[in-house]
């Protein structure tokens, strides 16, 4: 597994931070220089910080000719003995990647704070679109975002991501060719970069081909549109997934067993048009028993489902005496047992979190395709059971709760049935024929209980 010692010694040990100064000093030069149109078309910081985020001239000129040469002094400090101790350089790789993501969100972080920190006294905090647009960038900013906070966050995403997806370019072509071949890719990199940068060829289909759309946000949704944004986007998405799932032990017995049902969520969002709010809400909706909808209760059961397969596969192989090697360590079956129960439970654990942060990191992933926060659900179902906001917050409050709790229920209910029948098959399907109709953790089931 990756640790977090191996990353933290690889962040530590980066020599090419005294260039990252430079170029935070260019950058500053140039929100200054700024800063009085700002303050006469009355822009508050969070407009000024989209604006000066998104500058395509300093993305180009500054942080682009740096990151060149930031990514080529991180690629050229290669260890060969971490490379030898871990003996695998997909680990070894997914490792520096992690870091240069980290790196690379530090830098961006740094891009924000100065610019918050030379316009906090000239301009207002408001989160909100105050200033007039001054040029072709501001209004097609202002077009694009409903507030200035929202902007903030995606254009920083996409430089984030841009700059990962290009150090994985050059770092493959290091790893994988000769330094001639290595110098030639930079300037080629460099010059469709600048040619994509001048022209309009950039703005076809071709645009998967010109560096520059990986990273300008509003080039790449704004100007080319959005369907390519959304190509680019899944290629950065992708190549970044497969980078970190070839370096770390991803076994379906751990958390990321989760991650089946999110992607099954996901699909569904995806299929039904579905807003991010919506996404986020199918995970808590649960099914109704009164109009009954095989759809939604496939989706609920999924959540159970998994780790419950899981634990019979286990149970399984207990009873057919396979883990009989293991047992001669602890002793007694008393104290193996004790063993198994913890780490029955700690798996629990571990899939309901590794489902939360699953749930979280696909919202934010979906939001980057959607921009869309706006929902049908959420808002469709209070005013259907007339239930007041509040309300339907304590509803949604209890459904998180219910569901760990459920699991668990059901987890023991499950280890009874199998120590009674002596049978996992018959205990598994039992105790959901059990546990489906007792169910409660559905945000109809709570309505109807508490309201109706």
């Amino acid at each position: 597994m990756i640790t977090t010692n191996l990353i933290k010694r690889e962040i530590l040990k980066d020599k090419s931070y005294k260039a990252m100064v430079f170029l935070l000093l260019i950058f500053s030069f140039i929100i200054g220089t700024n800063l009085p149109q700002a303050i006469h078309y009355n822009m508050s910081v969070a407009e000024f910080v989209l604006y000066s985020l998104a500058n395509h001239n300093y993305l180009i000129y500054g942080y682009f000719f740096f990151i060149i040469m930031f990514i080529t002094s991180n690629i050229k400090n290669t260890s060969d003995i971490e490379l030898v101790r871990m003996s695998n350089k997909n680990h070894y790789n997914a490792i520096k990647f992690i870091a240069m993501g980290i790196k690379f969100g530090i830098l961006i972080l740094l891009h924000i704070a100065l610019i918050v920190i030379q316009s906090s006294g000239h301009l207002t905090w408001q989160l909100v679109f105050n200033g007039q647009s001054y040029d072709f960038l501001g209004e097609a900013l202002y077009n694009a975002f409903a507030n200035p906070a929202t902007g903030v966050v995606i254009v920083s995403l996409y430089l984030w991501l841009g700059s990962l997806f290009l150090y994985q370019i050059m770092a493959y072509i290091y790893n994988k060719f000769s330094s001639g071949v290595y110098l030639t890719s930079i300037g080629i990199i460099l010059l469709t970069t600048m040619f994509g940068f001048y022209t309009s060829v950039d703005e076809s289909i071709l645009a998967i081909f010109f560096p520059n759309n990986y990273f300008i946000f509003h080039h790449a949704c704004l100007v080319i549109g959005k369907f390519m944004y959304e190509i680019l986007l899944l290629i950065m998405l992708t190549t970044s997934a497969i980078t970190i799932l070839k370096g770390i032990n991803l076994s379906l017995s751990k958390t990321y067993s989760s991650l089946f049902i999110v992607i099954i969520l996901l699909l569904n969002a995806i299929i039904n048009n579905y807003s991010v709010a919506d996404y986020l809400f199918i995970h808590f909706k649960g099914f109704s028993k009164t109009n009954f909808d095989l759809v939604e209760l496939l989706l609920f059961a999924l959540l159970y489902f998994i780790p419950m397969f899981l634990i019979s596969s286990f149970i399984d192989k207990e009873r057919d005496s396979k883990n009989d090697l293991m047992k001669f360590r602890y002793k007694s079956v008393a104290n193996w047992n004790k063993v198994i129960e913890k780490k029955m439970n700690l798996f629990l654990a571990q899939y309901l979190l590794g489902y939360i942060a699953l749930v979280i990191a696909s919202s934010l992933i979906y939001w980057l395709f959607k921009f869309d926060v706006s929902s049908s659900l959420v808002t469709f179902l209070p005013e259907y059971f007339n239930i007041p906001h509040i309300s339907w917050g304590i509803v949604i409050g209890i459904v998180c709760v219910a569901k760990p709790l459920e699991l668990y229920i059901l987890y023991v209910l499950n280890k009874l049935l199998n120590k009674l029948t002596n049978n996992t098959i018959v205990s598994f399907l039992v105790s959901f024929l059990i546990f489906l109709p007792l169910s409660v953790s559905s945000v109809y089931q709570i309505v109807r209980f508490l309201y109706l």
